[in-house]
This record gives structure tokens, sequence and C-alpha cells, in this order.
């Protein structure tokens, strides 16, 4: 079994003859954090539709596991355990974080619209619900509305929301955007925990967090990736550097 559970091949993707993508070589290994950075317009967003099949490339392949799912649709990515959080997840800020949770346990058994069932029936959900709150830190909040819930706090339990789909791969595109410096200690430290078990790719804008959380990281600028590695090594790359770190966008 490969020690690589995503790769890409020469992906591509135009859009009125401008490549978003441009032959971009990706391979995530098996249980890391891997981080995609780059100025606005990199391509990094592009790159995380075209992985999850809300776009389709141009050229190139995808794999996971080694299997190609090119020709894949998104709801087969999920199903394959390649999941993007946010995606499937905004929460309903009029439920509780338990019952948001349940909704996605629900979801995952294929009965997530099924709300005439018995409580009986639905409570079956608690237990792990409770497990998947607990395991990102807000079982004490269990019973809140989440729109009570303080902004960090409302990301974790999206991202409880998405573990209840029990992904493999976990893609999460700027899980700290517009977070206060608790919040992100809080959140960082949440995704340092998901790796191992998953495989966690991100893109992020905060280098002090990526420095800290990612095994490795790619750097796109125009479409291409133009460096990768640890941290220590991209971040003294010349072009990075000027494409990148100096960036007003950084």
């Amino acid at each position: 079994m490969t020690d690589f559970i995503l790769q890409t091949t020469g992906l591509k993707r135009s859009f009125a003859g401008i490549r978003a993508v441009d032959g971009v070589d990706l391979a995530v290994r098996r249980g890391s954090i891997h981080a995609v950075i780059g100025p606005n317009g990199a391509g990094k967003t592009t790159l995380f539709n075209l992985l999850t099949k809300f776009l389709e490339p141009t050229e190139g392949r995808i794999l996971l596991r080694g299997e190609d799912i090119t020709a894949a649709g998104p709801a087969q990515i999920a199903s394959l355990g390649m999941v993007r959080s946010f995606q499937i997840s905004s929460v309903f800020t009029r439920l509780t974080a338990l019952q948001n949770v349940r909704v996605a346990l629900m979801r995952r058994g294929g009965h997530s619209f099924h709300f005439w069932r018995s409580h009986r029936d639905l409570d079956r959900h608690n237990q792990r619900a409770m497990e998947l709150l607990a395991a990102v830190g807000l079982e004490r909040w269990a019973h809140e509305r989440a729109a009570r819930l303080p902004y960090g706090r409302k990301r974790a339990l999206e991202i409880a929301t998405t573990l209840a789909l029990e992904p493999d791969v976990l893609l999460l595109d700027e899980p700290l955007a517009g977070m206060g410096q608790e919040d992100v200690e809080q959140v960082a430290a949440l995704i340092k925990s998901l790796a191992g078990p998953r495989t966690v790719l991100l893109v992020e804008h905060n280098l002090k967090v990526i420095a800290q959380l990612a095994d490795v990281i790619t750097v796109m600028a125009r479409g291409r990736v133009i460096a990768e590695g640890p941290y220590a090594t991209v971040s003294q790359n010349p072009e990075v550097r000027s494409a990148y770190l100096g960036s007003s966008h950084a």
C-alpha cells in the first residue's frame, strides 16, 4: 500500500483560457497534516474544488488510495472517505450542538431528513454524537444552541459534524479565518489532534500556525506549485518569499 493517500498528476483547470490550476502534482502522505499556501489567486481554492469534484479538471488525474477517482462525483468522493469541511456542514443555528451532530450522523446512515422518526430512534445517535463533541472539546456545550456558541467553537462544531461522516481525508479551507487569538489556538490544537488516524489537507493564511502544524507545505503561485517541503525549507526559498511570504496578501 502506498504511503500517499491522495495524489494528483498534471492537474489543470482553465477558465476562459486562463489556467487557474496549471499542472499540479500533489502527493499527500497518509496520516499527515499537509498545507497548501500561496497568495490570493494562486489557485488553492480551485484545487480544493477539483479534489472534491465540485469542478471538473481540464486535464490530469486524481488518485485516492491509489484508485483513480477523476471521474467520480462529489457524493461518491465523500462516500470514499474524502470530505471537505464547511462544504457539508453549515451548522443549524437554531439546533443545539448535540442535535447538529446527530443530524450529520443521520445523514451518514441515509436518514438525514427523516425528522419524523421516533425520539427513541433518533436518540440512538446521542452516544456517538457526544463522543464526537468530546473529540472537539464541545461536550460541555452539547445542549447549547449553535447560534450562541463563540465563533471558534462554532468552527469546532462544523468539524465535529464533518467527523460524523468518518472521513479518512479531511480538507479544511481556511479553518482559522476571522478568528481571535484564543479561538485560533483552540482550533489549531484541534486540527493537530485529528492527524494520525486521519489525513488533513488544509489551505490557510496564518503562517505562524502553518509553521507549527504542517508536516509538509505546498506553495502555489499563479496556479503552479513553486515549492514543497517543511516550513523551514520553503520559507527560505527565494521564489516563495517573492510570491507569498513577502506579499501584502500574506
